[in-house]
């Protein structure tokens, strides 16, 4: 693969920036700029900032968010980086691993190969194939299907084409081994718990047939270390294309139970999110989250509130208001506390973190004189052994007015 990077008059005033892995060459000019674009088979250049082009800096950065994506070799073999998902993809002949984006090959989540072809319970073994790469998309070639992959911030999506139909009856299954995880149904996906300890989800499964009609299609699995893609072919015009996609999962989710009521006072739960480092001493981190228009029932019209999640060794403890570690309220109407959030550090210095929670509207006295008001402020509120005890801002540790 021969990467092309074009010539410039002041080369003596150039920087050139190679991202490793990317695909990806930009060489900055005194005069000029380029991107180009490498692949196996070529190489695309596009001028930049010439005054003759108009093309902006937002193209250059959609250019290298996009080439990030790209399969490429990184001396363990072709893989392909999805920051979206924290996932890195290892393609060989007979499937996938997938690891954690920044992690080595001695952490692997998952590894999925395609190991049975057929119709009903009369699968075949599926041998291993041929590896290949075209641009965005990688293909492992066996003589009855093309295993294909395309790696994108929606995640990695996975293709199955198959060219003619095989012998059997009964709905067109491809089965699946599953390495290091456990899978299971939820709801139309598989969950993959992985033995390190993340999530991830095997699902928005699509089948169709050489006219674009959409097969009926589902998954089983008939054990933790088998998946299935079963898909009604009867009738079908062949070739068939089979879409399944690969995601992370959220490793908690923290749900508002203060419904909606359509109007313009949504309590915004995790309008504001952010560590706040280890607020009881237990040696794990912890969160606080904001929700500026929140209302107490029966309580004051978008007071605002933060509420305190505390870090485990099993992750993250509660999964809504209700079940967090500490709830601070403004008890002001319209104060819109919880608009912004934060970790203060260690302000006391008692080895403890503590908070620091804005609230643009709130209104008080002026250094506790009753006749002059303040409108905006941000409370500080300490952590120690039991964490967060405060419940309003008239048990802060420390108050900052505009």
């Amino acid at each position: 693969m021969k990467t092309q990077l074009p010539r410039f008059a002041a080369t003596w005033g150039a920087l050139l920036f190679i991202l490793g892995g990317m695909g990806i060459a930009v060489v900055q000019g005194l005069d000029h700029s380029v991107i180009t674009e490498v692949d196996n088979s070529s190489a695309t250049t596009i001028p930049l900032l010439d005054p003759s082009n108009q093309v902006s800096w937002s193209s250059v950065r959609h250019e290298l968010v996009r080439a990030e994506y790209l399969p490429s070799e990184n001396g363990h073999g072709l893989q392909a980086a999805n920051r979206a998902h924290n996932l890195r993809t290892y393609f060989d002949s007979s499937g996938i691993r997938v690891f954690d984006w920044t992690a080595t090959e001695s952490s692997e989540l998952v590894g999925l190969s395609l190991v049975g072809l057929g119709h009903g319970d009369a699968l075949e073994p599926v041998e291993a194939g041929a590896v290949n790469q075209t641009g965005t998309r990688v293909e492992i070639r066996r003589p009855d299907v093309v295993e294909w992959y395309e790696n994108s911030a929606k995640g990695l999506e996975q293709g199955f084409t198959l060219a003619t139909r095989k012998d059997g009856e009964g709905a067109l299954v491809l089965e699946l081994a599953v390495e290091q995880a456990r899978a299971r149904l939820s709801g139309r996906s598989i969950e993959l718990t992985t033995y390190a300890g993340r999530r991830l989800r095997y699902g928005s499964l699509i089948a169709t047939d050489a006219t674009g009609r959409v097969l009926a299609s589902h998954f089983e699995v008939p054990s933790p270390d088998r998946l299935r893609l079963v898909i009604d072919d009867f009738d079908a015009a062949y070739p068939v294309v089979i879409d399944p996609l690969l995601t992370g999962m959220a490793d908690a989710i923290l749900e508002s139970n203060q419904p909606d009521n359509g109007g313009f006072d949504a309590s915004t739960f995790g309008g504001a999110v952010a560590i706040a480092g280890d607020v009881n001493g237990d040696g794990f981190d912890d969160i606080v989250v904001g929700a500026r228009g929140w209302d107490l029932a029966g309580g004051l019209f978008d007071e605002g509130a933060v509420f305190v999640f505390l870090g485990s060794a099993n992750g993250i403890v509660g999964s809504d208001p209700d079940t967090a570690h500490a709830v601070i309220l403004s008890d002001q109407a319209g104060a819109e506390f919880g608009t912004s959030v934060d970790g203060a550090g260690d302000v006391n210095g008692d080895g403890f973190a503590d908070i620091i929670v804005g609230a643009p509207h709130y209104q008080g006295t002026f250094r506790g004189d009753a006749s002059l008001t303040v409108k905006g402020a941000a409370f500080v509120f300490y952590g120690g052994p039991a964490g967060i005890t405060a419940t309003s801002v008239a048990m802060a540790d420390a108050r900052i007015d505009a």
